[in-house]
């Protein structure tokens, strides 16, 4: 950057010209120069010159930040989310932490939307927090979420202020996520003006739910380079969001076999398995969890809400369906891929 009249307030035409003089024409080689030396060389006094070098760092230089500034800002920003389960907390450090994306993966059926419902229902219930629980597949119904908080609420606790906090939204397509996202946090350029992050400061949005990222993108009929703009354009704004408004994101992903578009799946073939979405999309979560049943699910005879019929062993929809948290859950969660924590696995028990 060149020295020129009003780029500083004390850089006049008169010590513009002393400067040039001393061979001094643009900022860099003014930074670099000695001030002792150069007031000798132009006549211009020290006390001048120390202004100008003031005000150009004031203007132009980023700002100095200790390490101590640093580390005090992140303590007052962190918030760790507890799952519920010790078991899962211990693995993720604490639990889930705002301004990370966690991806989930499993195989279908395994009961990726259970726990999902579970997390959903435990933070508002037991952690007072916002929720936002985005529903690819309508599976998210009262159906499917009464026998859950009939587990986890107190008996004759008040229901209708912490369920205030839970919000399920079902967006029909890919751009429509994109649009809903936006209007929830820009509540200015809400048409509605609902959203996550309404109201005083403890009342922001702290945990997204994204139920199924897959179910979306797979949904796109178009080329390629469409799809992979749309991928793009949906990691931008989830990475984007869990940083900006400092809340945690989890995303459900499908779990494919890596010769799965050979057709040997069908051969019984097991190999590795691998996320759904290719190396386009492996960038984006922070941490990648695995989830496996580790034995088969133990259905109890437990009534939901009285308003709901009974659920039991007899009636469960199925495995695409787990329904509604009438069983106890014993899954087996495996870090596949983390930045901050070591590849290692819990089993996990819910309800």
């Amino acid at each position: 950057m060149r020295l020129c009249v009003g780029l500083i307030p004390a850089l006049t035409e008169a010590a513009l010209s002393k400067l040039k003089s001393s061979g001094v024409t643009n900022v860099l080689t003014f930074m670099q120069k000695d001030p002792e030396d150069l007031a000798q060389e132009t006549g211009i006094s020290y006390k001048d010159l120390q202004s100008i070098r003031q005000l150009i760092f004031a203007q132009h230089a980023a700002i100095p930040i200790t390490g101590t500034d640093m580390l005090d800002k992140a303590a007052k920003s962190t918030l760790i989310i507890s799952t519920g389960n010790s078991s899962l907390d211990s693995l993720l450090g604490g639990g889930l932490m705002n301004g990370e994306v966690v991806e989930l993966c499993g195989l279908e059926g395994v009961g990726k939307t259970t726990f999902c419902v579970y997390m959903a229902i435990h933070s508002v219930l037991k952690l007072g927090l916002h929720v936002l629980y985005i529903d690819s597949s309508t599976n998210v119904s009262f159906r499917r979420i009464g026998p859950i908080i009939d587990k986890i609420a107190k008996e004759d606790e008040d229901l209708e202020e912490p369920l205030a906090r839970l919000k399920v939204i079902q967006p029909h397509d890919h751009l429509e996520l994109l649009q809903t996202l936006h209007h929830y946090f820009n509540p200015k350029q809400s048409e509605e003006g609902e959203h996550c992050n309404e109201g005083k400061k403890e009342e922001k949005c702290k945990l997204v739910i994204l139920d199924s990222v897959y179910a979306y993108i797979n949904n796109i009929h178009s080329n390629t380079n469409q799809e992979l703009a749309y991928l793009n354009q949906l990691a931008c704004s989830l990475k984007k969001l869990a940083i900006e408004q400092e809340l945690a994101v989890i995303v459900v992903n499908r779990t494919i076999r890596a010769d799965e578009e050979d057709d040997k799946l069908k051969q019984g073939s097991f190999s590795t398995l691998k996320p759904a979405l290719g190396n386009y999309w492996a960038h984006v979560p922070n941490t990648r969890l695995f989830m496996e049943k580790t034995r088969k699910q133990q259905f109890l005879n437990v009534p939901g809400p009285s308003n709901l019929p009974e659920i039991t062993a007899t009636n469960v929809p199925g495995p695409s369906n787990l329904a509604d948290a009438t069983s106890r859950f014993h899954f087996r969660v495996t870090i596949w891929k983390s930045s901050r924590l070591k590849t290692n696995e819990a089993e996990i028990e819910i309800f």
